[in-house]
């Protein structure tokens, strides 16, 4: 039967009906170039994935001589389904950003994508009905997947050093007990990011408010060391705390450079702040938004593969809604779920209580906080709203302060920690803010071990100094 399906595939009637592989073929000149350069890649990966896709387009084809009766649905809904399996994002978020920003209408992707569907399929049912074959549109995918292929080539592209020989400028600190206290050494670190937060500093040059400066007053009162301006080489998340579980890669000029999937694959998924904690017998609790080590992220928020097929998979529709359900969580298909907050509502709301059970001294928590950052939202305190300008981000910034605050009185209320608040960089939104400046400070270290750390992306030597 394989035999003769094979044979039947190459005759002129094949491109009457449709074919798996010709609707993928522009899927894939899009991303051709990021499959060969995959960190996961390997003649052997890409040829199971060549195979399993012919398989996969002979066993369609055998289905639909098979049921021959119900050749017509069979093939409208396959052609359907596989279509937006693999566009559907691309045609989601070009609509949801039409209809919200132009019309002002806010649809969930679920409903773009059933009303998608259902366009796409009454479309070729009424087409089949005038006996219009799938030819056009064969010859279509197949032209449009040749010119995705060509236009993407570029020999010239800049050739990056392996991040593997990326220079590392590791610290040797040597944390001392803060205020004589000679427990000190035995506590807990958390490290809390407050992604995208900008320096008091920066933003006071823009708006002179002295206000700005509230929160940090509120931590010095509380014997927190406070740098309103800290430097961060980095503007990336991924590349600023790959940077920072790796002892300070951003000082190689090269490193910002590199894809997110290489760092995710070579500075995440492998830290050397991880590997150093865990040799010393550490425990490593990730509520995070990025792999450290051999620990899951509490969120992902950001979409990074794992694995080849990851990779293959990585801007179909799938991968999207996956990520957006919290991995197809029941309970997460709610109409009122939103990744983010609910993300940041556990930071704020559980954190303290959460680590609160943990007896365990030598304990280094990764906490992220996605806020200031976009999405604008903390329902029902803080209504969904956009960033059209420095003054929504500032709002939004003093909300967050207030949030922060909250969390902070509580892990600080007995003592038990060693924390770190820091930003991953600043503001990017506005050309007169330095995205690079940031804010940081730091409870239960000593004021000498701190003067050591240089940048945002020190913080790792500090943290391995501390234990």
């Amino acid at each position: 039967m394989l035999k003769q399906e094979i044979k039947w595939y190459f005759k002129r009637e094949a491109l009457k009906r449709p074919s798996f592989l010709l609707i993928l073929f522009p899927y894939l000149g899009f991303n051709w170039k990021e499959l060969l350069q995959s960190p996961f890649y390997s003649t052997t990966s890409l040829g199971i994935l060549l195979a399993a896709l012919i398989v996969i387009e002979l066993v369609f084809k055998t289905i639909i001589n098979i049921f021959k009766q119900q050749e017509k649905i069979i093939s409208i809904l396959f052609t359907t389904t596989v279509f937006l399996f693999f566009y559907g994002s691309y045609m989601v978020e070009v609509t949801f950003a039409f209809l919200s920003k132009r019309l002002d209408i806010v649809l969930r992707g679920r409903v773009l994508f059933a009303s998608f569907f259902l366009i796409i399929t009454i479309m070729q049912w009424l087409l089949v009905k005038k006996r219009v074959s799938y030819k056009i549109a064969n010859i279509f995918f197949l032209v449009f997947g040749i010119t995705t292929f060509v236009s993407g080539h570029n020999p010239n592209k800049e050739h990056l050093k392996d991040i593997n020989t990326t220079i590392v400028h590791y610290k040797n600190i040597r944390v001392q007990e803060a205020n004589n206290n000679k427990t000190a050494n035995s506590k807990p670190v958390i490290l809390l990011i407050a992604d995208e937060y900008n320096s008091p500093d920066s933003l006071y040059k823009i708006i002179k408010d002295s206000s700005l400066y509230g929160f940090s007053d509120s931590l010095k009162n509380n014997n927190w060391i406070v740098h309103n301006s800290s430097y961060s080489y980095e503007t990336s998340t991924i590349h600023s705390l790959g940077s920072l579980f790796n002892f300070n890669l951003s000082q190689d000029v090269e490193y910002s450079k590199q894809s997110l999937e290489q760092v995710a694959s070579h500075k995440l998924l492998k830290a050397s702040l991880y590997d150093s904690l865990e040799a010393k017998k550490v425990q490593v609790v990730n509520i995070g938004i990025f792999d450290l080590g051999k620990t899951k992220p509490f969120t992902q928020l950001y979409i990074y593969p794992k694995n080849f097929t990851q990779q293959f998979l990585l801007f179909t529709a799938y991968t999207q809604a996956k990520h957006k359900t919290n991995s197809f969580s029941t309970k997460d298909f709610d109409n009122n779920y939103y990744p983010v907050e609910a993300h940041n509502k556990f930071i704020i709301h559980q954190l303290a209580d959460s680590l609160s059970h943990i007896k365990n001294n030598r304990l280094f928590v990764y906490a992220h906080l996605f806020m200031p950052h976009a999405p604008l939202q903390f329902e029902p305190e803080y209504k969904n709203r956009e960033i059209k300008g420095i003054a929504d981000y500032i709002n939004y910034w003093k909300f967050t302060n207030k949030k922060l605050s909250e969390l902070l009185s509580r892990l600080v209320k007995e003592n038990k920690y060693r924390i770190i608040l820091t930003g991953d960089h600043g503001y990017r939104g506005d050309g007169r803010i330095n995205k690079h400046q940031t804010f940081t400070a730091y409870y239960g270290f000593d004021s000498t071990a701190i003067q050591q750390v240089q940048s945002v992306q020190d913080l790792g030597s500090l943290i391995n100094g501390a234990f």
